[in-house]
Order: C-alpha cells, then structure tokens, then sequence
C-alpha cells in the first residue's frame, strides 16, 4: 500500500498587510537610517519563510534600500529632501512563484 499526503501546493500569491504605506523621514536623517517595514503574507503556510521584497521603481536616485529578507527599507543615500519632498515607491514581494 502506498500512502499519499499533499501538502499545501503553491497556488495562491502572496500580499502586503497594507494596500500603500506612509513613512516619514526629518530633514536630519542620516544614512543608513531606518525608514519603516512593509510585511507581506502567503496564504501558502509554507511559502511564509520564502517571501523575499524588492525595490521596482520610484528609486531613481538610489537614496532608498530594502532588505530582501523582512523588507526594512534604509535610507542608504542623502538626497537634497528640500527638492524632493515626495518619494513614490513601488515595492514588489514574491514567494517564487507569484510575485
């Protein structure tokens, strides 16, 4: 007899907790600073650990980072923010398969 178990496939993309999040840096902010942390989820359980975020747009000048692993965006380039006050970033995540 051969016994079959299936596990939860892959089959649902993962989302962010928020539909747009708002930060906030001071005029004094600081390279290498920390900005904020967007969190996405997976309805696949198993792909949780495997959500890896990234940058895709709205960081021309490169002044904004994130960490692939618990999206944490840093300010990794000072930039004039007098000129600039607004920053729109567009931020994917993906779990492999979906992103």
């Amino acid at each position: 007899m051969v016994y079959i178990t299936v596990e939860d496939a892959n089959d649902n993309p993962p989302s962010f907790d928020e539909a747009e999040y708002s930060l906030s840096l001071s005029k004094q902010s600081s390279r290498g600073q920390f900005v904020g942390k967007v969190r996405a989820v997976d309805p696949d359980y198993t792909d949780n650990g495997n959500l890896k975020y990234s940058l895709t747009g709205g960081n021309e000048h490169q002044v904004f980072s994130i960490d692939e692993n618990t999206g944490s965006i840093s300010l990794i380039n000072l930039h004039n923010f007098e000129k600039s006050l607004d920053y729109n970033l567009n931020i994917s995540v993906s779990d492999g398969v979906y992103a």
